[in-house]
């Protein structure tokens, strides 16, 4: 081994002891460029996650305050002179929001603490919209002194 050397210039050597440190510093180049790839990767599924579910959250929000406001108007209105789509308009934001409960779902997938939020808030949001539409209706049969009891 040491004759090999030994028969290989001085450039060559240089060459050689140069090469191992370069080919090394480019293996840690390559890994370190792959790895922080991944990590931005993955830093923007979960902000393109969270994003979405934010803005679903705030729809699903406006699809509850409708919820409230259709069942309010129908019970104010009585459902007269044609001003009776309170009910329909309560139900397809009900809708809306049990349609965006399956989307949150999807986005929090495998998150066991967002399951539970979710089911809680599914069946606080039914017994709201169920009340709703009881109140609506004692106002709608029985005018205001009904619904007022």
């Amino acid at each position: 081994m040491l004759n090999l050397l030994m028969r290989v210039g001085v450039a060559a050597r240089i060459a050689m002891a140069l090469s191992i440190p370069v080919l090394f510093l480019l293996f840690v180049g390559a890994w370190s460029w792959w790895v922080s790839s991944a990590t931005r990767d993955g830093m923007l599924d979960v902000r393109n996650r969270r994003l979405d579910a934010a803005v679903l959250a705030l729809r699903m929000q406006q699809n509850v305050i409708q919820v409230q406001q259709w069942l309010t108007d129908i019970s104010a209105t009585r459902g007269q002179d044609g001003l009776d789509d309170g009910y329909k308009l309560a139900e397809e934001n009900y809708q809306a929001f049990l349609s965006g409960l399956t989307g949150m779902d999807r986005l929090l997938t495998g998150n066991s603490v967002a399951d539970a939020v979710l089911l809680k808030l599914r069946e606080r949001v039914d017994a709201y919209y169920a009340m709703g539409k009881i109140m609506a209706a004692a106002y709608v049969d029985a005018g205001a002194s009904g619904g007022n009891r």
